[in-house]
């Protein structure tokens, strides 16, 4: 049990530095960057990294909750399982 937590824990942290923080900083930085030959701005496309960053968090938080409640537990390999 402490191993998924400490896994979810750490899903949680690079989610929210990586995707999240610098999905935010590189959206706005990028933001009115013209696409050569495309009337769009490159910043409106940077939105997935947050956008796909709040999902993962917000489902990393959930299996964290059911992992400390024990409504999910993590697998366990039985010698059956390795033949």
């Amino acid at each position: 049990m402490v191993l998924a937590v400490a896994v979810q824990l750490s899903i949680l942290v690079f989610t929210g530095l990586a995707l999240l923080w610098g999905g935010f900083l590189v959206s706005q930085l990028a933001w009115n960057q013209n696409l050569t030959g495309l009337p769009i701005t490159v910043g409106p496309l940077y939105l997935a990294l947050p956008i796909s960053g709040s999902l993962i968090a917000f489902y990393t938080l959930y299996h964290l909750v059911q992992i400390l409640t024990g409504a999910e537990r993590p697998v366990e390999e039985t010698e059956d399982e390795l033949v």
